[in-house]
């Protein structure tokens, strides 16, 4: 008789903050930054880039954000088809040269990074008679574990609970953001990324997000 037991890890990491992991069966990964834009060079650099992020996985993105965003009586974000092509540039890069290991874009070079930015990433899923698995994740899975984040973000203080992460969240509930477009990467291991840039980008040092 097999033992049907699974094992699956889940990790969450933001820029200038501490990363974490769990494993009570699932586990997830996270990552949040803010940059300069060029819209120009984000365009011819994502011209041969073909987002799939316009597919059914990403039906339900702007559901997800907007019912974080509606609890501060923020604008609601809109899709944006080049957000989109650049998330999937990067979450190829990453699947091609890492095996999908997360990492936010660099400040220079061919990936320089231009948006807001959260990342998150599943192990497969491994059943003990050795059977792996693609975790079935969704798009509202990944925002609302960095939604999550809520309880550790001191809006008085501006600042994260010690030992905690809460910059997927303020990058969620940045007041100035307009658009996001997202991308998902499978990798030959059957872990997955997911990328989610946003416009104008937030998570400033020194100020607020509403």
């Amino acid at each position: 008789m097999l033992d049907w037991k699974s094992l699956t890890i889940v990790c969450l990491t933001s820029i200038a903050l501490l990363s974490a992991c769990s494993s009570n069966n699932s586990a997830v990964k996270q990552e949040t930054i803010i940059v300069s834009d060029d819209a120009a060079e984000l365009q011819q650099r994502n011209a041969n880039v073909r987002p799939v992020s316009n597919s059914a996985r990403f039906a339900g993105t702007l559901q997800a954000h907007n019912i974080v965003r509606r609890a501060h009586n923020l604008q609601p974000l809109i899709w944006s088809d080049s957000l989109a092509a650049y998330a999937q540039q990067w979450a190829n890069h990453l699947a091609n040269t890492s095996n999908c290991k997360m990492r936010h874009r660099p400040n220079s070079g061919r990936f320089k990074q231009q948006y807001g930015e959260n990342l998150w990433w599943a192990s497969p899923r491994i059943w003990s008679d050795g059977v792996t698995e693609v975790q079935k994740i969704t798009i509202g899975r990944v925002v609302k574990d960095w939604a999550d984040e809520k309880p550790f973000y001191n809006y008085r203080n501006n600042s994260c609970q010690p030992g905690e992460q809460c910059g997927h969240y303020t990058q969620l509930v940045w007041r100035e953001t307009t658009e996001v477009g997202c991308a998902y990467q499978q990798c030959s291991d059957k872990s997955q990324l997911w990328v989610c840039n946003y416009n104008p980008p937030g998570n400033y040092i020194g100020e607020r997000p509403y």
